[in-house]
């Protein structure tokens, strides 16, 4: 079967799942999670437009809502995925490895594959 690769719902690429993967692989091998605060942050920058747009901008495309109130909204989305990737950065360099533990099984838990045929 063809499956897809999917994080809460909405598909990423492959080279996001690599990521994904091998950060997951790097981790179960450190016993301090420390060192990987940035990449953990790396990945869910990447992420956030990707997930973003799904859940925002796509229903509103569907919708059949004009260009320019879709324009607006992404202004809007970016000022604050911005404020918040900043913010969750100085969060995840503080983090103790445990912490991180968390955020990386959250990430791992996440991850989801489905067959093309159930979009």
């Amino acid at each position: 079967m063809d499956n897809q690769n999917n994080l809460f719902g909405f598909e990423i690429s492959p080279e996001a799942q690599q990521k994904i993967q091998d950060l997951l692989a790097k981790a179960a091998n450190l016993v301090d999670k420390k060192p990987l605060a940035m990449e953990i942050y790396a990945i869910v920058e990447q992420l956030s437009g990707v997930g973003l747009d799904y859940f925002f901008i796509k229903p509103l495309k569907l919708a059949g809502i004009g260009g320019l109130k879709i324009k607006t909204v992404e202004v809007a989305m970016n000022m604050g995925k911005n404020a918040v990737l900043n913010i969750g950065k100085g969060i995840l360099k503080v983090m103790s490895s445990e912490q991180l533990d968390v955020v990386l099984n959250l990430m791992r838990n996440s991850l989801v594959s489905r067959s093309k045929s159930e979009d």
